[in-house]
């Protein structure tokens, strides 16, 4: 059995620019970082708890032609 716990601190923050005179987005971007704990019994009953801190950063943004 396992079992995975998300941890207090979770967050995150983003943008969307949007162009409304050509009605679409021109860039999107966001972080977020979640931090979790999965604590898992092995086959000999001992118990293994993992904490890991996950960042993750994207950014979407329009190339225009040369």
């Amino acid at each position: 059995a396992a079992s995975m716990r998300l941890d207090p601190g979770s967050e995150g923050e983003g943008e969307v620019v949007f162009n409304i005179a050509r009605g679409r987005i021109e860039k999107n971007s966001m972080t977020t970082l979640l931090p979790t704990t999965v604590t898992m019994r092995g086959p000999e009953a001992g118990a293994v708890t993992i904490r890991n801190n996950t960042k993750t950063s994207m950014t979407m943004d329009i190339t225009r032609r040369q």
